[in-house]
């Protein structure tokens, strides 16, 4: 009876353990394998993806890893390194034209922000009008001015935004650097009105010197004959005077006086042709010579002028960057390098801050010989990132050839840029490159690892607006290996899920 009674406890319990794995394997298959528009709740571990259009691109595909571009924000302050201004009075003789002044001198010794070259301007030309100087006072500064970083509010890796406060400077250090331009620009001013001075002076000498030259040819002639016939008729007098001489010793005198008159006319009358001739030529050619004397008159002042304009320039940006002490930051994004730290100097054009530029992501991927015949600059890739299912789109925008040191292979470095959206893309993320062999453009797509085979039925598993899961059956079309073209059964922007690695 004890016997019967155990047979039978073991049966029941072999039916219940049966149903129970019957109830397991039921449930299992309702949830994985409900039919097309069945539903089920949303609660194992999933990876969501979108659907997406674009293009399915297809051909060479090389792994690289994501990298930005950087902006740097320089400063464009000039480096002022000598400024001098002297005043020199000096007494002066009326010179042929009628000019008189005084000797003054200005000079600045600069380096440009804008080129990054040395500028200098010096004022006054005592050589114009000739005379003597006696210094009476100047004022001069060589010594490099420099500007002190007081504090620096940002660091490495800080996201910053435009207008954000990147450094702040030394009060005492401005105001050192503010006067030195000051100075410039007072230099630079002063020697333009020293060149002012100068082409006046100069211009009234060409004028004087041309209208002489007309006055002097225009008279050349009689001036000579009257030259001409003055020493002959000294010798002609003497001549008269021996012939009624009776004196022996007044005769004698005479004669050595006709010598000297007969010399005087052979020498001072080639002397009165070379002066007719010169007086002749300088008529001729008055006009060209005078073109000739104030041709560039004006190219020292010109130079002078813009001296003056660029420190004036200078002193402007200095107060726009800087007049309250704070540099600013000139660009949105993560700092990536800050040039200073508290007590610093900056002296000339350089970079203060570098930042990392947001919306220049690239990739840089090896490409072999055999391949690179099939890829030219401009040309569109997509790219798959290991973080994400979406596919990002780029373009080449440059190939290098490399090889390594004994080896044969020859490679090519190949540069592509993203052109969409990079958001969510960071430095240092893996992916793969894949340069357009076969594109099938404007479709819809998913991930292939969102799609589920059963038989030959393509299916996935989309995510409803109330948090349930529905399986849908689609139809697929033109695959590169790491998405799929939808041509039914799906929609943009829906959301299906892909089973992740954990549950697999």
């Amino acid at each position: 009876m004890s016997r019967k009674k155990r047979n039978k406890k073991r049966r029941i319990l072999k039916v219940a353990i049966l149903l129970l794995f019957i109830g397991a394997v039921s449930a299992t298959a309702y949830f994985y394998l409900e039919p097309e528009g069945e539903t089920s709740e949303y609660d194992s571990p999933y990876e969501e993806t979108t659907v997406q259009r674009g293009s399915v691109i297809s051909g060479v595909t090389e792994s690289g890893t994501v990298e930005f571009g950087t902006m740097e924000q320089t400063f464009t302050v000039a480096e002022i390194t000598e400024v001098e201004i002297s005043s020199d009075t000096s007494s002066e003789d009326t010179g042929a034209a009628g000019t008189a002044g005084s000797d003054s001198a200005a000079s600045v010794q600069m380096t440009s922000a804008q080129t990054g070259t040395s500028m200098s301007a010096v004022g006054g030309d005592a050589s114009a009008v000739g005379g003597s100087n006696a210094e009476s006072g100047s004022s001069s500064s060589g010594t490099e001015t420099s500007l002190e970083v007081e504090e620096v509010y940002v660091s490495p890796g800080q996201t910053v935004q435009e207008g954000d406060q990147i450094l702040k400077l030394t009060e005492e250090s401005i105001l050192a650097y503010r006067e030195k331009l000051q100075s410039a620009v007072e230099a630079a001013g002063f020697s333009v009105t020293q060149e002012e001075i100068n082409v006046e002076s100069k211009q009234a000498q060409a004028d004087y010197t041309y209208e002489m030259y007309l006055a002097e040819g225009e008279s050349a002639e009689e001036t000579y004959n009257a030259t001409i016939e003055s020493l002959e008729a000294a010798v002609e007098e003497i001549e008269e005077q021996i012939e009624e001489e009776d004196d022996e010793d007044e005769l004698e005198e005479l004669e050595a006086e006709l010598k000297i008159a007969q010399n005087n006319l052979q020498t001072q009358s080639i002397e009165a042709k070379q002066t007719y001739e010169n007086a002749m030529t300088n008529y001729k050619y008055a006009d060209q010579l005078y073109e000739i004397e104030v041709n560039g008159l004006e190219d020292d002042l010109n130079e002078a002028k813009d001296l003056l304009e660029e420190v004036e320039t200078n002193l402007e940006e200095f107060e726009e960057q800087i007049g309250d002490g704070i540099i600013y930051a000139e660009y949105t994004g993560t700092v990536t390098e800050i040039a200073y730290e508290a007590g610093d100097m900056i002296s000339s054009e350089g970079t203060v801050v570098t930042y990392m530029d947001p919306e220049d992501a690239s990739m840089t991927v090896s490409v072999s010989q055999e391949d690179i015949s099939e890829i030219t600059v401009g040309d569109e890739v997509s790219i798959a990132l290991t973080a994400y299912d979406d596919v990002f789109t780029g373009e080449v925008v440059s190939s290098q050839a490399s090889s390594e040191t004994g080896s044969a292979t020859v490679n090519y470095e190949v540069e592509v840029c993203f052109t969409g959206d990079t958001g969510k893309v960071y430095s240092g993320m893996t992916g793969e490159v894949t340069f357009a062999g076969k594109t099938v453009e404007d479709v819809l797509y998913v991930s292939n690892r969102a799609v589920q085979l059963d038989g030959s039925t393509s299916w996935v598993r989309i995510l409803n607006e109330d948090g349930t899961v529905s399986r849908q059956e689609i139809e697929t079309g033109f695959s590169n290996g790491t998405v799929v073209e939808v041509q039914s059964g799906l929609e943009e922007g829906q959301t299906v899920l892909i089973e992740s690695q954990v549950s697999q």
